[in-house]
C-alpha cells in the first residue's frame, strides 16, 4: 500500500485499503479495520468510485460502526437531472409526479433515482436525510 499511496492510482489504493480493512475485521482487529475502511472510503470517494464507497460503508456497518460522513459531499457527484429528481423524491413525490415536473417519463425518473441511490448509498426512505447532509 505504501507504493499505491505515492502513485496516481487512487482507485487501486481505495481497493487495497478496503480489502485490508475487511481482512482485519475478519481476523478480529476492529480498530485497525475501521481505520483502513474509513481511509478506503475517503479514497474511493475522491476517485468517484461510488461502488467502493458503498462496499466500505457495508463493511463498517457489519463491524457495528456507523460510517461517518465523507469530507466531500456525496451530493457533489449527482448530475443536475439526478439532483432535481432526488430533491423532489426527498419531499415525497412519486415517480409519476416527478416525471411530470421534469417533463420526462417515469422510467427516466426511475433510472435517475437508481443512480442517486447508488451514489448516496441510501434508498427512498433515507433520501431526505441524505439530501440534507
Amino acid at each position: 500500500m505504501n507504493h499505491l499511496e505515492q502513485s496516481p492510482a487512487a482507485c487501486e489504493l481505495a481497493h487495497a485499503l478496503i480489502d485490508h480493512g475487511t481482512a482485519l475485521h475478519t481476523i478480529g482487529d476492529p480498530h485497525r479495520a475501521a481505520q483502513q475502511l474509513y481511509r478506503g472510503m475517503e479514497a474511493a470517494s475522491a476517485c468517484g468510485a461510488s461502488g467502493l464507497v458503498s462496499r466500505a460503508r457495508s463493511q463498517l456497518a457489519s463491524a457495528g460502526l456507523r460510517p461517518r460522513r465523507l469530507h466531500a459531499s456525496e451530493q457533489d457527484t449527482l448530475t443536475l437531472a439526478e439532483h432535481a429528481a432526488a430533491t423532489r423524491a426527498s419531499v415525497g413525490l412519486d415517480n409519476a409526479a416527478i416525471a411530470a415536473e421534469l417533463r420526462t417519463d417515469a422510467q427516466a425518473v426511475s433510472e435517475l433515482l437508481s443512480a442517486v441511490f447508488t451514489k448516496l448509498g441510501t434508498d427512498r426512505l433515507g433520501l431526505r436525510r441524505a439530501m440534507e447532509g
